[in-house]
């Protein structure tokens, strides 16, 4: 946007208080929204919607695309995508399960076709960042164990080893090994591996369907193991993981 047009836009909302006070409400509900990802509370996410889309479609902000509503409410849901992103990270969701989430929801709101669509995916999308920062936190660990977690999930995807965590934390080996259990319930190698397959099951979420792809995008150099250590720990197939959620209306996406 040109300097002048921008002094005209800030310019004419000074003549407005009306609508300066919509603005800093809308930025309110924003904020709210962000903090119910980053302390995961429903209710005030619910509220949080709620207020955003009042203000915003109250001709608060110019239309980009004043004669394309799909287009208009898509651009908003990415933006809201970005926001929901933001909190979540600041909520201590760990940043390969953040990109799973959130490119897999930037990939559905392309696809979508109708303000249908597009409207209840919103509520759908911010609820869907509230429950997996609550359940993949590294904030409910003591700072000690969420220091080493954190380091796990960056490398989550390389060899991670309990002697290199000792030393890369300069803990004794059955020092670092009784006190990751106590308060994560798993041995070292068991949850570097559960987590893998809980990152595989968000990759299944946002829509990719080749098993093969999959287990290397987690880590996972043998898709045969893969799928072994999937069933043992859910239960099911992977295979089956999917057809599930496509029984339950989510769509899979067609991937590379």
């Amino acid at each position: 946007m040109e300097e002048h047009s921008l002094l005209n836009m800030i310019s004419g909302y000074s003549d407005e208080p009306a609508k300066l006070r919509q603005i800093d409400e809308h930025y309110r509900y924003e904020d709210l929204l962000m903090e119910s990802v980053m302390w995961p509370d429903p209710e005030k996410c619910r509220e949080a919607l709620r207020g955003l889309e009042q203000t915003y479609y109250r001709n608060v902000f110019p239309p980009r695309f004043p004669n394309d509503p799909v287009s208009e409410y898509r651009e908003s849901t990415l933006r809201l995508n970005t926001v929901l992103r933001i909190a979540a990270r600041r909520g201590g969701l760990p940043p390969v399960f953040l990109h799973a989430i959130s490119d897999g929801f930037a990939f559905r709101i392309y696809r979508m076709r109708t303000v249908g669509e597009l409207e209840p995916f919103r509520e759908y999308m911010a609820h869907y960042y509230v429950n997996a920062v609550s359940e993949y936190s590294i904030n409910r660990y003591s700072d000690e164990v969420g220091e080493i977690i954190s380091y796990i999930n960056y490398h989550l995807l390389d060899k991670i080893s309990l002697s290199e965590l000792a030393q890369q934390f300069h803990f004794s080996e059955s020092y670092l090994s009784r006190r990751f259990k106590r308060e994560t319930g798993f041995n070292l190698s068991s949850f570097v591996v559960r987590s893998r397959v809980e990152l595989a099951k968000q990759y299944f979420r946002m829509g990719y369907k080749s098993v093969t792809q999959v287990s290397q995008l987690c880590g996972f150099s043998d898709s045969g193991y893969f799928q072994k250590v999937f069933k043992k720990i859910e239960g099911e197939t992977p295979s089956k993981f999917i057809a599930g959620i496509c029984r339950d209306g989510n769509e899979v996406l067609n991937t590379p």
